[in-house]
């Protein structure tokens, strides 16, 4: 009976086995190291199932690379001599990486750099990559910040047909985009970011009621009314999928024009807004609930 392959991406530890997410839907594929070959964490590959192992896991080995894993890597340069060795951050990529004099770009011993391979180990030969950019040396400012930005391919630059359509945008509330919205620029209204935030997205007014009610509105920033569906904007800020922080700097979701600026529910400056209203009794029972579009100040 012939053994079944299946496909799947290859996860490996530094400990030098690995499993394969397998494509066929029945789960991991644990790999022992004896039959890793000189494949690399990231590789998608072909994998013979060969037994079950401890606990009814399958145990296979690697028949086929199917396609190299090409991404780029963030790591250090060790030069002993003419020997240049890429030490990439990524710990469970553990075969050696050679880097060879035309491909250094500047790079010195000890600088972070981010690299590209450019071939994978094969029959005893280490594998090979070039210099793509030099971070600095790791105590340099702000080095720190850029290694984790590229290992996780972070920017804080967006596309020029971001940019593009950023400019279109009203950057002043008119009469016409109040159409449809409730005022409630006369209830005075707080922000509940905190003192150090940059952007504010979230804003409470609270009233009491007869009968010991509370009317409290939740207004946030109606992002919607400037990114449209399946805009240049849009599509950016689904690729990133949400904004990073860092102590002191922050990686935008959308650009800051939106998100510092015209998004933001900054203190005395009128912002459009989707604002639910509850009417609460004094046992904390939601008597009433009001979701619509607003503009707050």
């Amino acid at each position: 009976m012939k053994q079944a392959t299946v496909t799947g991406c290859l996860t490996t530890h530094r400990d030098g086995y690995g499993f394969v997410a397998a494509d066929d839907g029945g789960g991991d594929i644990f790999i022992p190291a004896r039959y890793l070959r000189d494949n690399l964490h990231g590789d998608v590959v072909r994998v013979r199932v060969q037994a079950q192992g401890t606990a009814g896991k399958r145990e296979g080995r690697i028949v086929e690379t199917v396609e190299p894993f090409r991404g780029n890597l963030v790591g250090r340069i060790s030069a002993r001599g003419a020997h240049v060795v890429f030490i990439p951050d990524e710990q469970r990529i553990t075969a050696e990486i050679v880097v060879a004099p035309g491909e250094m770009h500047g790079a010195v011993g000890g600088d972070i750099v981010v690299a590209a391979l450019t071939a994978h180990p094969a029959g005893g030969r280490p594998a090979q990559a070039r210099i793509l950019e030099v971070l600095g040396k790791p105590d340099d400012s702000g080095v720190s910040f850029l290694r984790i930005a590229r290992k996780y391919g972070l920017s804080s630059e967006f596309p020029p047909e971001v940019r593009a359509e950023l400019r279109g945008l009203p950057t002043v509330i008119d009469g016409r985009e109040l159409q449809g919205r409730r005022d409630l620029r006369q209830i005075t209204t707080v922000t509940i970011d905190g003192e150090t935030a940059r952007d504010f997205d979230d804003a409470v007014a609270v009233r009491r009621e007869m009968h010991d009610m509370i009317r409290l509105w939740v207004s946030i920033a109606d992002v919607s009314h400037y990114v449209a569906p399946g805009s240049a904007l849009d599509r950016e800020a689904f690729t990133r999928g949400t904004s990073v922080y860092f102590p002191g700097y922050c990686i935008p979701m959308l650009p800051e024009e939106l998100s510092n600026g015209t998004c933001s529910l900054n203190p005395r400056e009128e912002r459009l807004t989707v604002t639910v209203e509850l009417l609460i009794d004094a046992e904390g029972i939601v008597r009433e609930t009001d979701f619509y579009p607003s503009v707050i100040v």
